[in-house]
């Protein structure tokens, strides 16, 4: 049945009710939508975030560098050429340097300390006598094997035939084969740097003297010749060499003109004619661009003028006696020169120098210090030398050398000494300076190659003659200075031998008899697929050269 509507009382009718709680099964669904959908916003993210790293590591690939890796060859670069293969050579840097690839002494220098090389050890019998531990199992590169005969025939030949190394030996009296591979090499007396000396006493085999004579000589270190001429020299590496074969097979060593610059040194690099060279400039480093590398290294070298104190009437001086002689001339030139200035006005990269050795040679004086440059002090030093209107005199020196030194000319010409460079090539200005002495001064570097001041007082200042003085171009003598470096030759204890060579160095510079002018800082430039830090000296040993190479992964 039905009910009648009534619906026109209806609102008054009802009652007021509460709110009804939602079913439970639908607040559940919410739940777990709303967590999917946070779980794919984190996948969203996250994806993402893979794309954007996968596309920057395809930008941003890593890479690392591989060294100690093996080359066919190198080509170096240098001015000079090698006067020979030793011993028919030179004793002149770049021919020790090359002839050091073929042959070895006892020892070598490694970071400015005698360091085993064909001796494996060595002590000191009494002050006069020193025993040697000859390395077993070591071949010359003609296959004969090295004995303690070697090493004492090496030396005897090389002073009985006056050997480019054989001012390194002055001391030696004797050496005496003890048994096949150990010798005693006696001194005249004590010699406290024998064993340095000995790096540059190249060990050559007495078998192939004696059977095929010496061309050339075979050595035991680790490249073997195969050719020299005057456009270049070339070693192969020696695969038995007993520290292992090195890691550049070939090394051409070209040998570019002796009026070449450093620019043309660049270029030679830059259109690949050679891999390495080393330039004196400041900035050239900057030109070659990418893919080389740039490294430099201060020369403990020193750039001497060097001046004929000994000869009263010397043959390019105007005036007679020389004035050279005279210790106030040579102060008042060295007083006179302002080398700061002149280094920083010119394109060499170089220190100026105080004294006969450089801060990284045992031996030097951080007291002796380059006296400011005065002109007028210098004038008055002119005066009382009796040469208030001064001389003229011709300097000798390299071709390639000329533009550094012309402002050194118009520094002495403040004192009226009147100064005429005379540019030769390095092969005339070493006859000039170490055979016919035709030569009032010259301008030549030199450094103390054994590490030890002494070198300079023992091979160059010392008055020639036993055994001193083989470097003593132009026969400087003072007996004062004799006896000094005498009693260096005879001192061993480190800190006694520091004091005499510093107390030396004092007198010596009073002297001048040759005027120190600076020390050069040298910038090497090599590719970018070589390995290789510069060493002490400046040197290029390739057996310290590896090659090189960027890998990116």
């Amino acid at each position: 049945m039905t009910r009648p509507k009534r619906t026109a009382n209806l609102e008054l009718q009802m009652e007021p009710q509460t709110a009804q709680p939602q079913a439970p099964q639908k607040a559940e669904n919410k739940k777990v939508l709303l967590l999917l959908l946070a779980l794919l916003g984190l996948l969203v993210i996250g994806f993402l975030g893979y794309l954007i790293f996968a596309r920057q590591s395809e930008k941003e690939p890593t890479s690392r560098v591989v060294t100690g890796l093996s080359r066919d060859s190198i080509v170096i670069g240098q001015r000079s050429a090698v006067t020979g293969v030793f011993p028919d050579s030179a004793p002149e840097f770049y021919s020790v340097v090359f002839n050091n690839h073929i042959f070895e002494g006892l020892g070598r220098i490694v970071d400015g300390e005698p360091k085993p090389a064909l001796a494996t050890s060595w002590t000191n019998q009494d002050k006069n006598t020193w025993r040697f531990m000859i390395r077993k199992g070591v071949k010359f590169h003609n296959g004969n094997t090295l004995t303690a005969d070697d090493v004492k025939f090496s030396i005897d030949e090389a002073l009985k035939n006056n050997w480019p190394n054989a001012f390194n030996l002055g001391t030696v009296k004797s050496v005496t084969v003890v048994d096949d591979f150990t010798v005693d090499i006696k001194t005249n007396g004590p010699d406290p740097v024998l064993l340095n000396r000995l790096v540059y006493a190249f060990v050559v085999s007495e078998k192939q003297f004696k059977e095929k004579g010496d061309k050339p000589a075979v050595g035991t270190g680790p490249y073997k010749f195969v050719g020299l001429n005057k456009s270049e020299a070339i070693l192969e590496s020696n695969g038995d060499y007993y520290l292992g074969q090195p890691k550049i097979k070939k090394v051409t060593w070209k040998f570019l003109p002796n009026a070449s610059t450093d620019e043309k040194l660049v270029e030679a690099v830059k259109n690949g004619e050679v891999d390495i060279i080393a330039i004196r400039g400041k900035n050239l480093g900057n030109a070659v661009g990418s893919g080389y590398q740039v490294k430099t290294l201060a020369d403990p070298f020193i750039t001497f003028l060097w001046l004929d104190t000994a000869r009263d009437k010397s043959p390019y001086i105007s005036k007679s006696p020389s004035p050279l002689k005279n210790k106030l001339v040579r102060e008042a030139m060295y007083k006179v020169v302002d080398i700061n200035r002149i280094i920083e006005s010119s394109e060499i990269a170089g220190v100026a120098a105080s004294q006969f050795v450089t801060e990284d040679i045992f031996g030097y004086n951080p007291d002796v210090k380059r006296p400011e440059p005065n002109v007028e002090e210098a004038k008055n030093l002119m005066k009382q030398a009796g040469l208030p209107d001064g001389f003229s005199l011709t300097v000798d020196l390299e071709d390639a050398a000329e533009p550094v030194f012309e402002p050194i000319i118009k520094e002495l010409a403040k004192i009226n000494v009147k100064v005429k460079l005379n540019p030769i090539s390095f092969d005339d200005l070493g006859k000039k300076v170490f055979e016919t002495k035709d030569t009032s001064a010259f301008i030549l570097e030199y450094g103390a190659e054994t590490f030890d001041a002494g070198e300079i007082f023992l091979n160059v200042l010392h008055t020639p003659g036993g055994g001193f003085g083989g470097d003593n171009f132009l026969k400087f003598n003072n007996l004062e200075i004799d006896k000094l470096a005498e009693e260096i030759a005879t001192t061993f204890e480190s800190r006694s031998r520091r004091e005499k060579l510093q107390e030396t160095t004092k007198k010596a510079v009073v002297e001048l008899p040759m005027i120190p002018l600076f020390s050069t800082k040298f910038t090497y430039i090599f590719r970018d697929n070589f390995d290789w830090t510069p060493t002490s000296f400046g040197a290029i040993y390739v057996n310290e050269i590896s090659g090189r190479e960027i890998v990116t992964e």
